[in-house]
């Protein structure tokens, strides 16, 4: 008889393996690999981040606000910071009331400017849903289409 232990971080997998047991025969042994927290005293982060809408349709010089849902799992309840990148924005002509949030709530609103500069077009804004340490631990995204 003998004993696996495995420790696999932020990823629960499943594993099957076969071992040969004395005597000849052939047994399949299944194990789970959860989430690993070093200190126990807390859960692991476990969130996913979704936008609400997942798609706006802005016209130039138009202000529309969007929502960031924060779906908590396996009793995580640590803050999360909703982060979207600054410097990819800024040169298409938009703009957001604030690049970074932190909540310890469900929810997180953003205000989004589409400057007269922006060209008409779709864009894709990814956004970063990131635990306590700064970890991105789940990706967001919302399609903006602008209008003329």
């Amino acid at each position: 008889m003998f004993r696996l232990h495995l420790a696999v971080s932020s990823v629960c997998l499943l594993f099957w393996f076969a071992s040969t047991i004395p005597g000849g025969s052939t047994q399949a042994a299944k194990v789970n690999a959860g989430v690993v927290n070093p200190d126990r005293s807390k859960p692991a982060a476990a969130f996913t981040i979704d936008c609400t809408p997942a798609q706006l349709k802005l016209s130039r010089g138009e202000l529309k606000s969007f929502r960031v849902k924060i779906n908590r799992r396996a009793g995580f309840s640590g803050t999360v910071t909703v982060a979207a990148d600054k410097e990819k924005l800024k040169p298409l002509g938009f703009k957001l009331n604030s690049f970074s949030q932190t909540t310890a709530d469900s929810q997180i609103s953003f205000e989004l400017k589409v400057k007269n500069k922006a060209q008409p077009g779709s864009y894709r804004l990814q956004l970063v849903g990131q635990d306590e340490s700064g970890k991105p631990i789940s990706r967001s995204e919302l399609v903006l289409l602008v209008e003329k």
